[in-house]
């Protein structure tokens, strides 16, 4: 009787997988309908999102200039880390930086506007309220980091955090390949 009824359950559990699995690949063929995607050499997905200031900005806003676009949130550890490294170097070299937060994965809305007065930053931090940029860009791992060249195309993914010498260095690789 107990053999049966874990036949059932995983029966259950291997057709619901089919069933997301199908949705889920829909969704990224309509990605790649659209030109876009998240592999090297797609052009990015623009996106609208608000800041915390309550202004509208796309990605296309960023049009013509290298961008540093950057999954996070405030209670990931290494994402803590690495918006110091942002801090350090906006400024230091003509990338644009987005931080997209996941406003969806936060506790409260205040803990990121407490976050950014506390490190002083500078850079847009646009909220992705209904994790819609972030399945978009299929984010699993945070951080991720994509940088994005002058026309739009992505030139590398990164998982995990980066500090001042890898922002530098996939800058510079972007800006020689141009």
């Amino acid at each position: 009787m107990y053999w049966k009824k874990m036949f059932i359950v995983i029966l259950i559990s291997m057709a619901a997988w089919v069933a997301y699995s199908s949705i889920f690949n829909q969704n990224e063929k309509k990605y790649e309908a659209e030109g876009t995607g998240v592999q090297l050499g797609d052009k990015a997905p623009n996106f609208s999102l608000e800041t915390l200031d309550g202004e509208i900005m796309t990605l296309t806003d960023y049009q013509g200039q290298p961008v540093l676009l950057n999954f996070w949130a405030t209670w990931c550890k290494p994402c803590q880390e690495e918006m110091k490294a942002f801090s350090l170097i906006d400024g230091q070299i003509d990338l644009e930086i987005i931080a997209v937060n996941l406003l969806d994965t936060e506790t409260h809305k205040k803990d990121v506007s407490h976050f950014i007065d506390q490190l002083e930053l500078k850079f847009p931090i646009p909220l992705d309220e209904t994790g819609s940029v972030a399945k978009a860009y299929h984010i699993r791992p945070i951080p991720t980091s994509f940088f994005i060249d002058q026309d739009g195309v992505i030139q590398d993914v990164i998982y995990g955090p980066l500090d001042e010498e890898i922002i530098k260095e996939k800058y510079s690789s972007i800006i020689m390949g141009k």
